[in-house]
């Protein structure tokens, strides 16, 4: 028993030293797909954002469902957007092949900014079998307002 105690004192004495942050008996971390403003759901499509003009991929675009079947869009750039630039994330809801309902970050967590990597969209119920969902990232010039890389999942359920 004196000797659990002191692996114990010992083990977050350790911890503290190298500047780990314990929650709940393990090291915590964010996951890097699928957030949303509630937690995090599964992947059920991805695919990469590119650039419009050499096709360099320069981030992934992800259709996400939570257990409850709501959906969302999820972008996550490679490195943080340029000062000249703001990124974004559209779900798209279709019921019968035809289009319903469009979503973009400023219903989850608000766009790509400057220095930023990731958006979530807010969520839409999939619980009805006649939807089907697509997800889209985008690229956009503050200058110009040209998108100028792109990317998309299949439309999916």
């Amino acid at each position: 028993m004196v000797v659990k105690k002191i692996l114990a004192a010992a083990m977050s004495a350790l911890a503290v030293t190298a500047g780990l942050v314990v929650a709940g008996g393990s090291a915590s971390a964010a996951a890097p797909d699928c957030q949303t403003t509630t937690g995090y759901g599964v992947v059920v499509s991805s695919a990469p954002v590119k650039g419009l003009a050499d096709g360099t991929a320069i981030g992934k675009i992800q259709l996400c469902r939570d257990a409850a079947y709501h959906y969302w869009a999820f972008v996550r750039f490679y490195s943080p957007l340029n000062a000249s630039s703001w990124g974004d994330a559209y779900l798209y809801r279709y019921r019968d092949g035809v289009q319903v309902s469009k979503i973009d970050c400023g219903s989850g967590n608000g766009i790509v900014k400057p220095g930023e990597t990731r958006c979530w969209t807010g969520t839409l119920d999939g619980m009805s079998g006649s939807y089907t969902f697509q997800a889209v990232g985008e690229v956009t010039s503050s200058h110009t307002g040209n998108v100028y890389a792109q990317g998309w999942t299949p439309i999916t359920r």
